[in-house]
């Protein structure tokens, strides 16, 4: 299956040639490739296919189908086939090129460590310093054990622990 341009009245259109039989087993419905098309993953699929004086609309013959948006397009006799996965194989080859890229390489600075840098991290593992308790909390022991620190007046408790 070869796609080549061929002439017509206004210019040239672009079209299949030696195209195998198994490809022109056209069913209303199914999915098609019309030739400009080809290798793109744009979906199409058969409404009719009419035979040269059949439609008044397709006097040489063609085909009408609709993409996935519902706009509907009209092809030539030699300009739709049917979709395979072979059709459409351009699109799966980029697909794959992609997945079976290689991992971007990360990199990494490497900066060196003055001695008065190289204590910091002794630093973090040392003892939090103890949080001052806020002067004005109630400080009675919960029922789990822990003091509370709910803020009242200076020198008196919380409504839970009068």
């Amino acid at each position: 299956m070869k796609i080549v341009e061929k002439r017509w009245e206004y210019g040239t259109y672009i079209a299949f040639d030696e195209v195998p039989a198994e490809l022109l087993k056209f069913t209303p419905g199914c999915r098609v490739v019309p030739a400009p098309y080809a290798g793109k993953p744009d979906a199409f699929y058969l409404v009719a296919r009419y035979e040269p004086g059949e439609n008044r609309y397709f006097p040489k013959g063609g085909f009408e189908v609709v993409t996935d948006g519902s706009m509907r397009r009209s092809f030539e006799l030699d300009q739709v086939v049917v979709w395979t996965d072979g059709a459409n194989s351009k699109k799966k080859a980029t697909v794959r090129k992609k997945q079976d890229a290689a991992p971007k390489k990360v990199r990494v600075k490497v900066t060196k460590v003055s001695e008065d840098k190289a204590e910091a991290p002794a630093a973090k593992n040392a003892a939090a310093p103890v949080a001052k308790k806020h002067p004005h909390v109630c400080g009675a022991t919960k029922k789990d054990g822990t003091s509370c620190q709910m803020r009242t007046a200076e020198g008196t408790r919380c409504r839970h622990h009068k």
